[in-house]
């Protein structure tokens, strides 16, 4: 964990940590082409902690660490990997790093990033010389994500969001979604939906919780020697949310070419001709949506149209080396500015 006082000993002293943490990412400047468009559009992953996890093998035993480790997909655990010299598109994230950014040398890695890097970009995991693995590797989340998810998915159902909606459709009820004045279901449904994403963010974040209001003693006794600190926990979770947003950005940049300018966290910001984002969204013959792409829904790990900012104010944020998600609230969907009220 980060504010572990072992943590920022291995910091300083530069000893490798296990850095599995979301995309922030910001790298690379527009091409000509992108630059070219007067949109840049801003999609957001749907609950997309709630979209990985109850499949997902976790370390519910202790770690023992191994100088011989025998890879196995199926075994969660950190892997001192190196995976410099490893091909990947320049135009997307590095896949294993938080910043997005070539590794320049070995780190410590969660199972579902190194399996990705394994089966995709063909890492040979023969060169894995240490590890710390867990005695005893289960879906141990299966049971409380899967009632998290069906009680998220029937509120949202609630508010007119299901599963299957074409695209226009969906965008027209999410952007109604709040219009539940004198509504007395969409009223409890907005704000369950509020609970139930406050439950499973702060249920990851509690593996590994930081409470910056403690002082570090009070937190040590308190969080760090709590049965739930369990930060390799968080870094398998966080680490398969990141894999599923690279998996679904290099297979819409297969289909489509087109590449995100930046990515924040669960948000993706591509050039567009328009202030919508249909043109980012592959179809197959019939007009479905491919899987594993980019798609507009509800459901978790689905997208939805946060904003439509202008070109010319990213190419500036960019040129200023600022991440352009900050710009995200200052324009609605439409593209329009948004207004706040003075007090």
């Amino acid at each position: 964990g980060a504010r572990h006082p072992l943590t920022r000993e291995a910091t300083a002293a530069r000893i490798g940590v296990c850095e599995e943490e979301d995309f922030k990412w910001w790298a690379r400047e527009a091409t000509p082409e992108e630059a070219a468009r007067p949109w840049a559009v801003a999609l957001d992953v749907c609950a997309s902690y709630l979209s990985v996890p109850e499949t997902l093998l976790l370390p519910s035993g202790r770690l023992v660490h191994t100088a011989a480790p025998a890879w196995s997909n199926k075994v969660a655990g950190l892997w001192w990997c190196d995976f410099t010299g490893l091909e990947t598109e320049a135009v997307l994230p590095h896949p294993a790093t938080f910043t997005g950014l070539a590794p320049e040398g070995p780190g410590w890695y969660a199972t579902p990033t190194v399996d990705y890097m394994v089966r995709e970009y063909g890492f040979d995991p023969a060169t894995i010389s240490e590890a710390w693995v867990s005695e005893h590797t289960a879906p141990v989340l299966r049971e409380w994500i899967g009632r998290v998810r069906a009680a998220y998915k029937g509120a949202m159902a609630t508010l007119g969001l299901v599963d299957g909606m074409d695209d226009d459709a969906f965008l027209a009820a999410w952007s109604s979604r709040k219009d539940v004045d004198g509504h007395p279901d969409r009223e409890d449904a907005a704000v369950l939906v509020d609970a139930y994403k406050a439950v499973y963010k702060g249920g990851v974040g509690k593996w590994a919780d930081s409470a910056r209001h403690l002082a570090d003693d009070v937190w040590a006794d308190q969080v760090a020697a709590a049965w739930h600190y369990r930060p390799e926990i968080r870094h398998h979770i966080i680490a398969a949310a990141r894999i599923a947003a690279h998996r679904r950005m290099r297979k819409t940049l297969r289909l489509t070419g087109r590449a995100p300018l930046a990515v924040n966290v669960d948000q993706v910001l591509y050039a567009a001709d328009a202030p919508h984002p249909g043109e980012l969204l592959p179809k197959d013959a019939d007009g479905r949506p491919v899987p594993g792409t980019l798609r507009l829904g509800s459901a978790p790990g689905s997208f939805k149209h946060e904003s439509s900012i202008p070109m010319a104010a990213v190419a500036a944020a960019l040129a200023d080396r600022v991440h352009p998600s900050r710009l995200t609230h200052d324009y609605t969907p439409a593209g329009t500015p948004v207004i706040t009220e003075e007090v």
